[in-house]
């Protein structure tokens, strides 16, 4: 019962609390679907987009092609500068445009367009309105197609809009849900849902289909924004709490299919739940796991870098073998006496208080360079303050080789700040050296209860040598080595099969053999 009060308290909260990111499209930027076949026999459809125009004036192109045919036919998503609105447009095998129309503004319009193949109609509705309709000739658009962009403009225009989320139905939408998805996109009409993209990751070039049908994009150019419409997500008066939870859980009880290799999911269930946790029936087919901000989990090495999942994120993974029918929530169904479902009504009351206070976003805090937090001293923040990177307070107390003389490690060759942990992880799973190199003994550093650690990229390590070392401003409250043999600091970054880099803390030189042995400073991302 405790657990199914827990359950109940978070069904209005999961989706609301969480950040909320729109994209931002300029010029040529747009998102690559890699031609999804996602509308294999499109006989009816909707698409739906919450946008917002910058501007109304100039000749501007925003488009979204929704599905492409062998035969040249597609259905487009746009705004038209002549009519200065957006509409919706059926192209049929290169002859003939049909389409229609309605206005925009300079703020958030949720926008739906319906294609009805059988009755011969295309509709378009601004904000749960019906603002314009047409009868089209039947057409090919069912013989083959695909999805192969989204809010893409492939010419050289001027800056105009920013996109909330994009979803696809195979199926026409009632004038009911199209008006409830004006004011929230509400996840429990999942009905031939093949498409939802929210763009809430936050960060990554990966955009991730939270449908379950994965169906992910690259972004090419467009930039998160924190600039979203607002909800008023209110529950139905027709339905019950118990109608309301099992149609929740039939959404977070999504499974795919997983083939062997590298794979993308969303992690749709309404709570966190440890990564270790969450995937352990399928451990030991397992390579790695990771989150949007390269994070890792490495079940051989006992290594979890992303801790909890975390509702609506997305993550990839990389097994030996295929998993059929691969779900994160079913446990929470499972979990539910039947029995028990009714008697939460009387609990609703009680827990009012509570939802709103658990709905309240905490404020992180903010560190400078320099700062003892987070198990070690910031020597990087980015603009918000609240996250960086930290080095450990202290060197390892014996200095090692870096490893693998004679052979190139695939993927240990980033340089920029935020590549230290790839490279790290590259180096323990390609390195022949079984023994105590510097990454592995990195990896298994532990201070203050983090053991997350690993060895810093070559900007990582100059940044460290410039902030709290012997060039810092504040000179060297890293206490890093200048004398001697220990002076030399490894990073993770190779320069070939023989040679890594590393920094001489004494004097700024770099770059040496890989069985060289120097020092190892730890570090860790927050």
């Amino acid at each position: 019962m405790k657990k199914l009060l827990y359950i109940l308290l978070f069904v209005p909260l999961t989706f609301l609390g969480q950040e909320n990111y729109s994209l931002s499209f300029d010029n040529t930027d747009w998102i690559d679907l890699g031609n999804s076949p996602i509308l294999t026999q499109p006989q009816q459809a909707s698409f739906l987009v919450k946008v917002k125009m910058n501007e109304l004036t100039g000749y501007q192109d925003i488009h979204t092609v929704f599905f492409r045919t062998s035969l040249g036919g597609q259905i487009d998503f746009g705004y038209d500068e002549e009519h200065q609105g957006f509409y919706l447009a059926v192209f049929i095998n290169g002859d003939d445009w049909y389409k229609v129309f309605c206005s925009a503004s300079l703020e958030y319009h949720t926008i739906v367009g319906t294609y009805d193949r059988i009755n011969s109609e295309i509709k378009i509705y601004k904000d749960g309105v019906l603002s314009d309709s047409m009868t089209v000739p039947d057409s090919d658009l069912h013989q083959y197609n695909h999805i192969s962009s989204l809010c893409g403009n492939n010419f050289n225009k001027t800056p105009y809009a920013n996109v909330d989320e994009v979803i696809v139905w195979e199926s026409i939408l009632s004038d009911e849900i199209i008006q409830n998805f004006t004011n929230c996109s509400n996840m429990s009409e999942q009905n031939d849902l093949v498409g939802y993209w929210n763009f809430n990751e936050g960060s990554g070039d990966t955009v991730y289909d939270i449908s379950g049908n994965g169906n992910h994009g690259t972004i090419y150019g467009a930039t998160y924004s924190d600039d979203v419409p607002e909800q008023n997500c209110e529950s139905s008066d027709e339905l019950s709490i118990i109608e309301q939870l099992n149609t929740s859980f039939d959404a977070w009880n999504i499974s795919i299919d997983l083939g062997a290799g590298w794979n993308m999911f969303g992690y749709g269930c309404p709570t966190s739940i440890g990564v270790a946790e969450g995937l352990s029936n399928h451990t030991d087919i397992i390579v790695i796991t990771k989150d949007n901000n390269g994070n890792v989990y490495m079940p051989e090495f006992g290594f979890n870098g992303i801790g909890d999942f975390t509702p609506g994120f997305g993550y990839q993974i990389k097994i030996t073998e295929a998993i059929e029918g691969f779900s994160l929530c079913d446990w929470y169904v499972n979990d539910i006496p039947e029995d028990n479902i009714v008697s939460l009504q009387d609990y609703i009351v009680q827990l009012e208080d509570s939802i709103e206070l658990l709905n309240t976003t905490p404020t992180l805090p903010t560190y400078e360079v320099g700062d003892l937090a987070e198990g070690g001293i910031v020597f990087y923040v980015d603009e918000t303050g609240q996250h960086g990177l930290v080095a450990a307070t202290e060197d390892n107390s014996q200095m090692w080789d870096w490893g693998c003389y004679g052979i190139e490690i695939i993927g240990a060759n980033g340089i920029e700040i935020g590549t230290g942990l790839q490279n790290t992880l590259d180096i323990t799973s390609g390195c022949l050296t079984s023994g105590d190199i510097a990454a592995n003994i990195a990896l298994a550093y532990v201070s203050e209860g983090y053991n997350d650690w690993y060895l810093p990229s070559q900007n990582e390590l100059i940044e460290m040598y410039n902030t709290i070392g012997p060039n810092g401003q504040d000179g060297n409250i890293g206490e890093f080595s200048t004398a001697g043999w220990s002076r030399f600091y490894w990073s993770s970054t190779e320069i070939n099969h023989n040679k890594a880099f590393f920094l001489n803390f004494g004097s700024g030189s770099a770059t040496a053999n890989k069985y060289d042995n120097f020092s190892v400073r730890p570090i860790r991302s927050f």
